[in-house]
This record gives structure tokens, sequence and C-alpha cells, in this order.
């Protein structure tokens, strides 16, 4: 059974369209028209799905491409049951039956349903990674703390979904934003919980989900209006990459640590890292079948559920001189791997006592003003991502290329901000009008 989404734009003003699907079966042609928008400016149809450069955010096309899918598996049940019971194969018949599916399930998602249980069935369907499922339940915690602070003002208060809109949705960015402050100030509702200033990269950050989640609202017929139409999210704004240069990565390396196994084997994965770029949670979960003739493969964890693209990475002298070292190392894992939060710890300190102390010019997230600090306070293991990026760009300056090693998908925003060209190139390019 080949299913094929497509779109049709009936008038030359529209922007969006409904995903349809095309599907030929027992010398029949049916059509069945999703409830799923999209802006056809972002839509393959010779390949049927979403264009790889489209610019959109993560949650979005995450969103987008589950309800596809989802729309596939009820059309393949609802044709099986169809054949079971000698029901003729027509469109209206097959739309009919897709909607029993969708709404007979005792499990299904329904209106009365509270907002936070709504949450959690979202959660449930959406494919994600880990570490961003770990977002969508921050946002949810947020959400829960933020009714209990409008409680105090208004003891019957009820986050729902029909209360969903633009000034909603300005008072929960100000609560993101203001958390801290409140809870400071109100210790008891906080049962002495503090948090750390909140940038509004991070707020911007969270109202991404909430749009997400707002969007599996329509498609779930939950709501019919878009809350975020008249409501928009800031821009996140980051600085210039911070990573550091081979020599210095060199210098990193040779330093003796013979006093301190502990930071010296930290050190060796930090630098085995910025040898292969990959994000710190699919370091840690490399194993020593990782490795393959020479180079080290692996799917990025971040995109393994709608870009499932192996990413190999060869190996240079110094990155398999690290891996000979600790060849004996028990057990599956690659290397010697502690907790992320340790081993952030172990590079600060790692970079402190080798005396890498470049200062470096950095963007203050919560005032988004710049600031100076020396190198050994800002260094992180996305740092070795960076160096990794950042060096080969200099020398290649073939983001395509690069991208395919780092695991970026074709068009990520995040990689055009990696592209931090140094002194040197510039002078190179000005060179050429010579």
């Amino acid at each position: 059974m080949d299913l094929k989404p497509f779109i049709r734009l009936y008038s030359e003003k529209s922007k969006t369209a409904k995903v349809k699907f095309r599907l030929n079966i027992e010398r029949k042609r049916l059509y069945i028209t999703t409830d799923v928008s999209v802006d056809a400016n972002l839509w393959d149809n010779k390949r049927g799905h979403l264009k790889a450069k489209a610019v959109m955010s993560y949650e979005d096309r995450t969103s987008i491409t589950n309800s596809i899918e989802n729309w596939k598996s009820w059309i393949r049940s609802s044709i099986l049951a169809m054949l079971d019971r000698n029901i003729e194969l027509t469109s209206e018949n097959l739309s009919e039956e897709i909607n029993r599916l969708r709404y007979a399930d005792k499990n299904s998602v329904k209106k009365n349903d509270g907002f936070f249980d709504l949450m959690d069935k979202w959660m449930d369907e959406v494919k994600v990674s880990p570490g961003r499922q770990r977002h969508y339940k921050a946002l949810k915690n947020i959400l829960s703390r933020y009714q209990a602070y409008k409680r105090i003002s208004r003891p019957r208060f009820d986050l729902t979904t029909k209360a969903l809109n633009s000034d909603l949705l300005l008072e929960v960015e100000a609560y993101i934003l203001d958390e801290g402050e409140i809870a400071e100030n109100m210790p008891e509702l906080y049962e002495g919980r503090a948090f750390n200033p909140r940038s509004q990269n991070y707020a911007s950050g969270q109202m991404r989900i909430l749009r997400a989640f707002t969007h599996w609202l329509q498609l779930k017929k939950i709501i019919t209006d878009n809350p975020f139409e008249e409501f928009s999210i800031k821009e996140e704004i980051y600085g210039t990459p911070i990573y550091i240069s081979i020599e210095e990565r060199n210098k990193l390396y040779n330093y003796d640590f013979s006093f301190n196994r502990a930071i010296e084997t930290q050190r060796d994965v930090f630098v085995f890292q910025c040898l292969i770029g990959c994000r710190v949670s699919d370091l840690m979960a490399l194993t020593k079948n990782s490795v393959i003739n020479g180079a080290v493969e692996y799917i990025a964890g971040k995109t393994k559920d709608n870009l499932p693209i192996t990413i190999r990475v060869p190996l240079n002298d110094t990155a398999q001189d690290i891996l000979y070292k600790y060849r004996g190392y028990p057990g599956e894992k690659l290397l010697p791997f502690i907790s992320a939060t340790k081993y952030n710890k172990a590079i600060k300190q790692a970079f402190t006592i080798a005396k890498l102390d470049r200062i470096v010019i950095v963007l203050n997230p919560v005032t988004r003003l710049p600031e100076q600090k020396p190198l050994y306070q800002v260094v992180s293991s996305h740092t070795a991502r960076k160096t990794f990026i950042g060096n080969l760009y200099n020398k290649v300056k073939d983001p395509d290329l690069i991208a395919s090693m780092s695991g970026h998908v074709e068009g990520s925003k995040a990689f055009k901000r990696y592209r931090a060209i140094e002194e040197d190139v510039k002078k190179e390019l000005v060179n050429m009008l010579e």
C-alpha cells in the first residue's frame, strides 16, 4: 500500500494547505484529506514531506511530521478493518472509518481532559529525544507552578485550554522570566526552592514548546483558534560562538596532568570530543562498536526519530591515540565517561590548571549585554563541538561538508551561529579583490 502525502493549493493567494493522501488499492484510487496544515513554501510535493532545508522550529517540524505519521497509521489500520468487514473501499467510507478509529479509543484525547492531562498525552504521543522530553516536562512543571502562583490572588484559577489567548501567553512568558524573583519573595509557596535568573532565550525556547503543544491541541480539535497568532515569540539572540584554537587544544592535550588522573581522563575525553564534534549526549552513548574502519559512526540522538542519518567521522592520529590509551577500559563504553555535570566541572578545572585564560567576549544571556571573561570560566562540553566546527570551517569553508560530520540538518539556524569567520579568513577574502 503506497501512501503518498501531497498538498494542493486552490488559489494563488493561498499560503497554507491541508496535507492529503493518495493511495491505490484494489484498482481503486482513494483520496484522504487530513487536518494537518502546512506552509506550501515549506513542503516538498515530489518527496511527500517537509523540505529538508525548510526554516522552522524543531518543535513545529516534529509536530507536523508526527501528525502525518499518525495519519499513515490510521489509514493502514482502517483499510485492514474495512477489508475484514467487507466494507466497500471508497474515499468517503475510508474517511468515516478513520474518524471512527481516531475517536473510538477510550484513551483518545477528549475536550474535557484537563490541561495537564492533555500535556501528558501530548508528551506520550510525540516522538522526540530524551533531552527534548526533559524540556517538555520542565515546561509542564513551570506551568503547574504558575497555576499555583495565580491561585494566591484567584483561588479558583485553573489553567485550561479555553483560557489560552495572547494575554495569557504574555503572563506565562513574564512568569518564566520572573520566577526566580517570585520564589525569593514567596519562599513558603516554593518550599524554599531557588531558581537561577532566566534569560529571554530560555523563555523564548519554552514558549516555542508551548506553541508546539497548542498546535497539537488544534490537530486534536481541542481548540479551534491559534493563540499564537497574536503573540510574537521574541527572537533568540546568541553571541559569537566561543571555541578554542588548535594551538590551545594541543596545549591542553600536552599538559602533564599525571598528578590528577581523574582530570587527565576527562581532559582526554574533551580533546576526543573536539576531534569528532558530537553532542555530549551522543558522546556518552558511544560504545566500542561505534568505531568502524577507522571512524566513529553514530546516529544523533536529537534527530534520530525524524532524520535518522548515520554520521561518520574519520579518526585522526590524536583521536586514535586517545582510544588506544583507554583500550583496556572495562565495559562497552568507548571512553571512561562520567556524568555531564561532573564532566563540565572537570573541563573547567583542566583549563584553569593549564592556564588557558584568554579573555573572550560572551553575551550575558540574562542582560543580553557583552561581558569579558577568561576562557576557563566559559568552557563546557559544548565548547568541544564548537571547536570541531569552528576550526574545520576556517580550513574548509564548506558548511555542507562540515554539517555532514557534525549532524546538523540542512539549513540549521544553530549551525549558522558556529560560522564565526576569523580575521585571517576575512583578510584572505579581501585580498581576492587585489
